[in-house]
């Protein structure tokens, strides 16, 4: 069954105030508590670890308080993944959020943050300089007038070590210092070109796109003239495909996802009439490809991702991330469209709304929490029957990365300045 199918009963248990979490084997991390404990930054990890790790500033829960606290265990990995990826091993750091006072909304006990920031940083904001440097971009309206470098150059600003760069640190903490800066420049790519393109019909900005999507196809004219930023975009594509030369074949994938990603997928002129649609509209736009394929990327594996073995576990993981999205990005959206910068909400807080006729935002996003917790006894489910089959370590340190992609979602949205804002300032 699935957790489509599933949402009335959970609707039913939380309104009534009777949900009860299923019973799993739990993790060595610290269980959540009801009352509010300071942040506590050493909490968080090893103490070897602390130099690795960017401060965390902000803090953001979009739960209602009156609904904050939910029992939900805390789910470890299975066993079979604990020594079988290298590159885990030497890139990343454990994290333990919970410890550190951290409201930290996942029952998934498995959370790690790359050792690389420094390189991660460094190519986000070389790319970003190079855009807001380029003539090209100057001339193409991204938002409300505002041009595409104009947007590059705000971005420079102070604080950007808490927005986008944050994405690559959390969700794909087993790559190198050089996979590492080769995922954080097409991720800030996708972000910069995901939502612009759809707001503005200026053709500028398509036909800029559309040059970053031929580049990314091995596509140049040798004979035209081209920009720092454009130079380095072809060097990006080609050391990635070096990388895939080096080991694995997840890079020619996670460019290939990237192109797919940005195609446009317009919701349905009468709405949605089901959760279970909307989900699987929001399948199409979440970027769920591009992020498997950037999981395996990093860890350099060649575990063939088409597998029938995976489509529901990947389906599981591609609701998880859109709905853990929508959650910490429905209040900004909401305040967006209240202030007149978008004229309409895509968003399954507003989805639940709708469907269900519950009155009031708070008790939207409890369902929509109760939701991602099913998803996430779901995900958990079909490690658990992996562990039957003989799949070896190659095919473990893949899961293990996925998952690990939906548990750094997490972090990513809770600790970014871009869902919370000041407010969430720590």
């Amino acid at each position: 069954m699935t957790a489509i199918m599933i949402l009335p009963w959970a609707l039913l248990r939380l309104v009534s105030g009777m949900f009860e979490s299923p019973k799993y084997p739990k993790s060595n991390q610290s269980e959540p508590t009801d009352l509010p404990v300071p942040y506590d930054s050493k909490r968080l990890a090893a103490s070897s670890d602390f130099a690795s790790l960017p401060a965390i500033a902000y803090a953001y829960d979009p739960l209602p308080a009156q609904r904050a606290q939910l029992p939900c265990p805390l789910l470890s990995f299975p066993d079979q993944a604990a020594l079988a990826d290298e590159h885990t091993s030497l890139n990343s750091i454990r994290l333990d959020p919970i410890a550190a006072g951290l409201q930290y909304r996942s029952s998934i006990d498995h959370v790690r943050a790359s050792k690389h920031f420094t390189a991660n940083f460094d190519e986000t904001l070389n790319l970003i300089r190079m855009l807001a440097e380029d003539d090209s971009a100057s001339d193409v309206e991204a938002q409300h007038g505002i041009t595409l470098a104009k947007l590059a150059k705000k971005a420079i600003r102070p604080g950007l070590e808490h927005q986008m760069v944050l994405a690559a640190h959390y969700m794909f903490p087993g790559a190198d210092e050089q996979r590492i800066a080769q995922i954080a420049a097409l991720t800030i790519m996708y972000f910069v070109f995901d939502d612009k393109v759809e707001e503005t019909p200026d053709r500028q900005l398509h036909i800029f796109r559309n040059d970053f999507i031929r580049r990314l196809q091995g596509r140049r004219d040798p004979d035209a003239k081209v920009s720092a930023f454009q130079n380095h975009v072809d060097s990006i594509v080609q050391g990635i495909e070096a990388e895939d030369a080096a080991g694995g074949d997840g890079g020619r994938e996670m460019i290939d996802a990237l192109r797919g990603a940005f195609k446009c997928v317009h919701p349905p002129e009468q709405g949605f009439r089901s959760v279970a649609e909307y989900l699987t509209f929001r399948r199409q736009n979440v970027g769920a490809d591009f992020v498997v394929a950037a999981a395996k990327f990093a860890i350099k594996s060649s575990v063939d991702t088409t597998s029938p073995l995976y489509t529901h576990f990947i389906t599981l993981i591609s609701d998880h991330l859109g709905i853990v999205n929508d959650l910490y990005s429905y209040d900004k959206e909401a305040r967006a469209l209240a202030g007149g910068e978008i004229s309409d909400i895509i968003n399954l807080v507003d989805v639940i709304k709708n469907v269900t006729g519950l009155k009031g935002t708070p008790d939207a996003k409890s369902v929509a929490w109760s939701l991602q917790l099913q998803v996430e006894r779901e995900i958990w489910e079909e490690l658990e029957g992996f562990k039957g089959q003989d799949l070896g370590d190659e095919v473990w340190a893949f899961l293990d990365a996925v998952v690990t992609t939906a548990t750094g979602n997490v972090m990513f949205c809770m600790t970014t300045s871009r869902y919370g804002g000041e407010a969430a300032r720590i």
